[in-house]
């Protein structure tokens, strides 16, 4: 197997859009911490 020469990090966004992905994650996050705490019981979709 022939390794790579190059590796590319894309940490601030700039080669690959993840605006999306980056907010869905952020809703799916808070709705897993709010699942099953007192008082929220019913949370609006969406959430965020």
């Amino acid at each position: 197997m022939k390794l790579p020469k190059l590796i590319v990090f894309d940490m601030d966004g700039v080669l690959i859009d993840v605006s999306g992905s980056y907010r869905e994650t952020v809703r799916k996050a808070a709705r897993l911490f709010f699942a099953g705490a007192k008082g929220f019981e019913s949370l609006p979709d969406p959430l965020l």
